[in-house]
């Protein structure tokens, strides 16, 4: 007489986890599931790159600023928020013609750095562009940059 040879519970168990790995090995594998991991990686990539040519643009605006300075020892930026437009609003404080400590504003409008304490129309479009309206604050990448770039440039602030 045969006897009958039983599977072990835990038998059962590993084949029915082997199966379920392998399905969800298989999903995760999918030509879909690649698709898609393929254009977060590159709509990542593109707001990396949106971001660097911000924080270049933005940089540079912040040294020719900084250069227009009467102590550009002195200078240092408390806000500097990019727009959807590519308009970059600053704001700042540097020593006076007095030698106290000023506040000031400037706007990087179209490539052009406008100051709007010094003309009554770049004061209107600093409120039009800069008041209310939303974009990312840079200001910590800004303070950073500049200082990297005085490091570079073997200039001690």
């Amino acid at each position: 007489m045969s006897e009958k040879v039983h599977f072990p519970r835990w038998g059962w168990v590993l084949t029915a986890l082997v199966i379920v790995i392998g399905i969800v090995s298989a999903i995760n594998s999918s030509p879909a599931r690649q698709a898609q991991r393929a254009a977060q990686e590159a709509s990542d990539t593109a707001a990396k790159q949106a971001r660097e040519a911000h924080f270049q643009l933005a940089l540079g605006g912040a040294l020719t600023l900084r250069g227009r300075m009467r102590n550009p020892d002195t200078f240092k930026i408390s806000s500097a928020i990019v727009m959807p437009d590519n308009t970059v609003c600053y704001e700042y404080r540097s020593q006076n013609g007095f030698g106290g400590m000023g506040n000031g504003r400037a706007m990087l409008y179209a490539g052009i750095l406008l100051s709007p304490a010094l003309e009554e129309h770049h004061s209107k479009l600093w409120e039009m562009k800069c008041v209310g309206q939303s974009g990312y604050e840079l200001v910590d990448d800004m303070n950073s940059g500049l200082s990297e770039y005085d490091k570079l440039h073997g200039i001690d602030r």
